[in-house]
């Protein structure tokens, strides 16, 4: 999420009924639109600008969805006469709060033509005040940093905000610490991880955690399978946890195959029950990439825990099953991000490690009561599969 550097100071003196932002209408995309949508990505490139709006506005799981189901995106584009000058994505969807549904919006990729040419720098203007108009309860998530421009409209606009918590386990504690570049931007922390490399503690640290994490809980009680699909299984979770949470984005199986479609096989679903019972204990999604020279984890192989659920007692098992489902296929790091406290104490008890956080959740001031005082950020279960996929984290769709 980006935004020209003049878009903040024009948010804050102008309002919607200026007659500068009349020339510009807001409406949904149509596939009309996409010859449209092509010359303003065409104008972004040329621009130096990375951001592109979707020819194709739907989520890749909606074609597996009934009609008129409740989960699905739509995009709002700011026209001036045939051409297009900005956009949002509005994934609608249904939210739990405190175990009552009630219809939102995941915001997605709003972006200007002001990020390349300061004439359409007012073009957010009507956009954004538009989708308030249609949305009450209105979020966005993974906004990268407070100086982001968006991030500062965001805030002065009164939008509730707070970072979400990212934890990580260095199976591999050497590599980890010579790749990730957050490690070797600093001078110190690059020499302790050189040092650590050359002399062999980061071997005896790994395995210690290791096996200190391997005996920390006790598997004989449940079983852990990988799944091609969400079903009916899934929804029996949602059932019996969606009370026990201030803030819970919809995660029937419906819902869920939409998000995370069957023929997406990037995707790892992993099943957990109970081996007397066969009760549905919870279940965790995750994702693994070999990383090229990125820019935070260098050439690193990366393990995620995208998504989960399960009742609070349960959270560590579903946990401990995708964490021995990603030490399995030999990744050198996991890494999560968790909002709700449980998550996050369950997590460090199985020896994950906090670390700086880029994952900022932004809620509508309307959004009410979550991120106040009666749904605060440690009773919301927000993760890194919440509002959009995790695509910097997942390799490419084959």
């Amino acid at each position: 999420m980006a935004m020209a550097s003049r878009e903040v100071a024009i948010w804050i003196v102008m309002n919607v009924h200026d007659p500068i932002t009349s020339r510009y209408l807001i409406r949904f995309a149509t596939p009309d639109d996409r010859e449209a949508i092509q010359r303003f990505n065409e104008r972004l490139a040329a621009g130096g600008a990375t951001y592109r709006m979707p020819l194709d506005e739907r989520l890749d799981g909606e074609k597996h969805s009934a009609p008129g189901y409740f989960l699905f995106r739509k995009q709002m584009l700011v026209m001036e006469g045939q051409e297009v000058r900005g956009g949002v994505l509005l994934q609608h969807h249904r939210i739990a709060i405190w175990g009552v549904e009630k219809p939102f919006c995941w915001l997605q990729l709003p972006v200007s033509e002001g990020l390349v040419n300061n004439a359409y720098a007012t073009a957010v203007i009507p956009l954004l005040n538009n989708m308030l108009r249609h949305e009450r309860i209105v979020m966005g998530l993974g906004v990268g940093s407070y100086q982001e421009k968006w991030s500062q409209i965001l805030v002065r606009t009164r939008w509730r905000h707070q970072k979400v918590p990212f934890l990580f386990y260095p199976l591999h504690l050497k590599k980890v610490l010579t790749e990730v570049r957050h490690l070797n931007s600093k001078p110190a922390l690059k020499l302790a991880g050189h040092a650590a490399s050359y002399s062999g503690l980061a071997s005896l640290v790994g395995f210690a955690t290791s096996i200190a994490s391997h005996f920390k809980l006790d598997r004989s009680g449940w079983t852990a399978r990988v799944e091609p699909g969400f079903d009916t299984w899934a929804d029996e979770v949602y059932v019996r946890a969606q009370s026990q949470y201030g803030a819970l984005a919809n995660r029937q199986s419906a819902s869920l195959n939409v998000l995370y479609p069957t023929d997406d096989q990037r995707y790892t679903r992993i099943r957990v029950q109970s081996k007397s019972t066969n009760k549905e204990i919870g279940w965790m999604l995750t994702v693994h990439k070999q990383m090229r020279d990125d820019q935070h984890f260098g050439n690193l192989h990366v393990g995620t825990l995208v998504n989960g659920l399960a009742e609070l007692q349960d959270i560590r098992r579903i946990i401990t099953a995708g964490f021995d489902h990603l030490a399995s296929i030999g990744v050198d790091v996991i890494v999560c991000n968790w909002s709700h406290s449980a998550w996050v104490q369950a997590s460090r008890s199985q020896y994950f490690l906090r670390g700086p956080s880029n994952f900022i959740y932004f809620v509508s001031p309307a959004a009410t009561p979550i991120l106040e005082e009666q749904c605060p950020l440690g009773d919301c279960h927000v993760t890194r599969g919440d509002g959009d996929i995790p695509s910097s984290l997942m390799p490419r769709r084959k």
